[in-house]
């Protein structure tokens, strides 16, 4: 054993000797910092690109050298051009003294300003609270939408004209005039373990994959949101063992049988907010969703009760107005409604009944407003096989799309000088 140490020693004495060790001793040294937070050996990525409105343009996140910045930058599918549209070692927030990185972004209607999402934290499974900032591209500058010591802000979104910001914080909505800086809240009643305005408690986002529990109306005079009523909803407690002192947090999870969340949908009229006393109760009205088809007996709609919601959005303008749509599902999730809700009223008309033996699957495609505002594409599975169906806005079914032993996986759109379906 000896003998044989020996013979490594030398060994190693004579390759510290050989001219390529020694050169390589004489080069350039490398730290820890150098390696990791100067971005000097970050490969290039592609960060999920968003298409521009103008021609085949793509718009996406690329890493900074400098660490923590990121530029959002702008790349020509034709003429393989990019350009950078903010240099984010400029990005010098005021309220924090220091750069803040670009995590998510979104661009006005008219491509002036840019929202800016940063210094993201995780809720549940994913980043979905955190803090925004406009970017005026024209001017330069960096505004904050709010103040950070007010809490967390969640799915902030320009209004069409850019005029205002909505979001959520602390399970409620507000808004900011982007003109005067007022800020307006237009739900007062959230709170921990009882209600959440404008987004959602654990089963909405695990078993119907929805965080964003808000929507500006194409006209940007309302907001149609979630709201959820979680009193009711058996507290749930999950110990964390990796500290050394394991810590103990609660939440509302329905167990099989217990009794879920409450769920409604109202909207908030911004007309009659910005001339009454700060969201007063009177600026908001909430759709009936708990009315099932008068075809139903009276059994029928005690075994199938209202359950939840799990998808609504704006339609185009129907007879004049423009209406919220939604989903409405049954526990057992074998029975959905598309409602369509009056935002004047308060009144929901049911347009389309959809039913299966096992459960229905329901998804961001399923439902596809045509821009002739006269018809929509609905995914169905009645026939076994997922196809492309179409319907006028009133309900009345024009027939399938698509049919055959195959399956639409995702449906992209619709070319209307064409008539082609994607």
């Amino acid at each position: 054993m000896v003998r044989r140490a020996v013979s490594v020693l030398a060994a190693l004495l004579l390759l510290s000797a050989t001219p390529e060790l020694a050169q390589a001793q004489d080069g350039p040294e490398f730290t820890l910092e150098s390696i990791h937070a100067s971005g000097t050996f970050r490969p290039e990525t592609f960060q999920g690109g968003k298409w521009a409105e103008e021609g085949p343009i793509i718009t996406y996140i690329e890493p900074a050298d400098t660490a923590d910045a990121t530029h959002l930058m702008r790349y020509n599918l034709q003429t393989d051009e990019r350009t950078r549209v903010i240099d984010g070692t400029n990005l010098y927030a005021e309220d924090v003294d220091r750069i803040v990185p670009i995590q998510d972004y979104a661009f006005s209607e008219d491509g002036d300003e840019v929202l800016i999402y940063t210094d993201s934290k995780e809720v549940w499974r994913t980043n979905t609270k955190g803090f925004y900032y406009v970017y005026d591209l024209d001017a330069q500058t960096l505004t904050p939408i709010a103040d950070r010591d007010d809490g967390y802000q969640m799915f902030a979104k320009f209004n069409p004209s850019a005029t205002k910001v909505a979001f959520v914080r602390q399970r409620d909505l507000y808004v900011v005039n982007l003109e005067t800086g007022t800020e307006t809240a237009l739900t007062t009643d959230g709170s921990e373990g009882k209600i959440i305005n404008g987004t959602f408690d654990w089963v909405y986002e695990e078993e119907f994959g929805i965080q964003d529990g808000w929507r500006w109306s194409p006209d940007g005079e309302r907001i149609a949101f979630f709201k959820l009523d979680e009193s009711e909803t058996r507290s749930f407690p999950l110990m964390n063992n990796t500290k050394r002192y394991p810590e103990i947090t609660h939440f509302r999870y329905p167990k099989a049988g217990e009794v879920n969340s409450e769920i409604k949908i109202g909207v908030v009229d911004l007309v009659a907010v910005d001339t009454s006393k700060r969201g007063q109760p009177q600026a908001i009205r909430y759709f009936d969703t708990k009315t099932w088809d008068p075809g139903l007996t009276k059994e029928e709609e005690a075994s199938d009760p209202h359950e939840y919601i799990a998808r609504m959005g704006w339609t185009p303008e129907i007879d004049g107005t423009h209406r919220v749509w939604m989903y409405r599902l049954n526990r057992e999730q074998n029975i959905l409604d598309v409602l369509y809700g009056n935002p004047s009223t308060g009144a929901t008309t049911q347009v389309l009944r959809e039913t299966q033996d096992t459960y229905i699957d329901v998804t961001d495609d399923k439902l596809s407003f045509l821009d002739d505002g006269e018809h929509f594409v609905f995914l169905s599975e009645r026939t076994g096989y997922n196809h492309a169906h179409l319907y006028r806005n009133d309900g009345t079914s024009l027939g399938p799309i698509t049919s055959g032993n195959w399956e639409v996986t995702q449906f992209q759109g619709v070319d209307e000088e064409t008539s082609t379906a994607y």
